[in-house]
């Protein structure tokens, strides 16, 4: 089982943790800028802030960058992405993706969520609960 450790310990974050277990990840801890006030999420560990886990790559076989809002998980993105991190792609056991699709790095796949053949999903996007994308979609 690849080891897996999530930015952004919030909602989103923890939601992300579910489907990532669900579909063969072990995650290991989490990382949140609300560090060291806040150490504790769920059932996982918060063990450091953004910049320990850019210290702390080599431990996990990837990341998954799991704050909500769009702007900043893509600013996260860039500057992992930038020392060389390894961005997981984390889908749910029931969604349904054609083998024609494309998920960039880094795209969170929810229950029951469809996507349609040659659509292309872009790096760290979120297709939330039910979410469906016809054919040719970008």
């Amino acid at each position: 089982m690849k080891s897996l450790a999530i930015l952004g310990a919030s909602g989103h974050g923890i939601a992300v943790a579910e489907v990532a277990e669900l579909s063969g990840w072990s995650v290991q801890c989490f990382f949140d800028d609300a560090y060291p006030k806040k150490q504790k999420t769920s059932n996982w560990s918060i063990i450091g802030n953004t910049a320990d886990l850019l210290k702390n790559l080599g431990e996990f076989d990837a990341i998954h960058v799991g704050i909500g809002d769009n702007r900043t998980r893509l600013s996260m993105i860039k500057t992992f992405l930038e020392h060389g991190a390894t961005l997981a792609t984390v889908i749910h056991p029931s969604a349904s993706i054609s083998k024609s699709a494309s998920l960039k790095d880094g795209v969170a796949v929810f229950a029951n969520s469809s996507v349609k053949n040659n659509t292309v999903i872009g790096i760290g996007s979120i297709l939330n609960t039910n979410s469906s994308l016809a054919h040719h979609c970008i």
